[in-house]
């Protein structure tokens, strides 16, 4: 496993990484329109790799990460979206 530190402070604000059949993209450092900072991973499949092959998601291809709790909990929009639609996967349900 090879691992790679990117945090605020650093000389870029976007990691960008290909691998075999995608291109991952790690943001730090985006907000919403309160301010309120978040790290944004994007997946891009390969369209078409070196090979031709065209690849595809299967799943979300961006992700929010974004504090449990924040400075003002009125303020996150997204925080707030995600806990009244949660996924399967958030809340342990299979529907």
């Amino acid at each position: 496993m090879r691992q790679i530190q990117h945090f605020r402070g650093g000389p870029d604000k976007i990691l960008h990484i290909e691998t075999e059949g995608c291109k991952v993209n790690v943001i730090i450092g985006t907000h919403d329109l309160s301010k309120e900072v978040f790290t944004t991973v994007e997946i891009l499949p390969a369209e078409p790799d070196d090979d031709g092959r065209n690849w595809m998601t299967i799943g979300p291809t961006a992700v929010l990460v974004v504090p449990a709790t924040g400075s003002d909990p009125d303020s996150w929009l997204f925080r707030d979206l995600a806990a009244a639609n949660p996924t399967p996967h958030q809340n342990g349900s299979s529907s």
